[in-house]
């Protein structure tokens, strides 16, 4: 069989793991990401994920070959509430970083929550959306200005917006190289970037393994730990802070048996949190600009955090 080339450091240095969902994932032993491989050219591919973020993706109406790909829940009516607990506490941190409010773009906004969120709090905003009905939703119920594609093929001029967000995102692109490349480039000199993404280096991955519920191509293609997302960024930023971050949160419907269940993961992810080995990574990457400034806010956000 012929080597398997990392994308994210082009090393052949790689061991396959195991099979899911038609895909074999592998890890990198150069910069230590974890990755899905198949042998669907990137026609191919992009055709399957066009296919996957349809309006299904989004509710329970599944087709029958996507399985438990997607939201469990009806994600326009049932995920609104958490999606702003999300934002306002995101939302605070970069408001430490970057007190003037000026150009943010959302990449991969989906319905638009969080940036509703920010335009309320006075951001100029802008998102990006793979999905046709995600962007329509997000342009019909808030008046949101967004595009339907990705960061990668977009038009927008150069050094256009101060802050970039991107929650959930970078773990389901073709190339994370190419996300992150575009990414500098769209940002002013002293703007920033900031992107949430699961954690493979998690007590939870390592526990459940193959189980781990975040393993799920090719919804989701690379899985990155700090290390690994660390040896992405740093390519194309000067500055840059990963820290570990509690999951975002979910809210739970049905039994009192799923509510336990959620409560005791809630407990666990804290004392994982606490430990540096949660399930969910924030990292903010910059220029030299702003050096001292996140080096600053985002550690201390991270030590107020459980008093905000």
């Amino acid at each position: 069989m012929a080597a398997v080339f990392c994308k994210i450091c082009r090393s052949d240095q790689t061991e396959f793991l195991f099979e899911k969902n038609g895909f074999d994932l592998y890890s990198c032993a150069q910069c230590r990401v974890v990755f899905a491989y198949n042998e669907l050219s990137q026609s191919q591919l992009e055709e399957l994920l066009g296919s996957l973020y349809s309006e299904p993706y989004f509710s329970l109406q599944k087709e029958p070959q996507h399985g438990n790909l997607g939201y469990q829940t009806d994600y326009f009516s049932q995920k609104k509430e958490e999606k702003y607990r999300f934002a306002a506490r995101m939302l605070k941190q970069i408001d430490r970083i970057k007190p003037q409010m000026g150009r943010m773009l959302d990449v991969g906004c989906a319905a638009g929550f969080f940036l509703h969120a920010a335009k309320q709090r006075g951001w100029q905003t802008v998102g990006i959306e793979l999905s046709q009905t995600a962007a329509a939703f997000a342009r019909d119920q808030f008046g949101l200005d967004v595009v339907v594609g990705t960061l990668e093929t977009t038009e927008m001029g150069s050094a256009s917006f101060d802050v970039i967000t991107a929650w959930d995102v970078i773990e389901h692109v073709t190339d994370p190289q190419k996300f992150a490349q575009a990414a500098a480039r769209l940002l002013k000199h002293d703007g920033i970037l900031v992107l949430g993404t699961p954690n493979a280096g998690a007590l939870a991955a390592r526990l459940r393994g193959k189980a781990w519920k975040i393993y799920k191509p090719p919804e989701h293609l690379f899985y990155f730990n700090p290390g690994s997302l660390r040896y992405l960024l740093k390519a194309y930023f000067g500055i840059l802070k990963i820290k570990n971050s509690p999951a975002p949160p979910t809210r739970i419907y049905g039994s009192l048996f799923k509510k336990a269940k959620y409560a005791a993961y809630r407990i666990f992810d804290a004392a994982a949190t606490f430990l540096q080995h949660s399930e969910y990574l924030v990292a903010c990457a910059s220029f030299p600009e702003l050096t001292k400034r996140i080096d600053a806010e985002f550690t201390a956000e991270s030590k107020t955090r459980n008093r905000d």
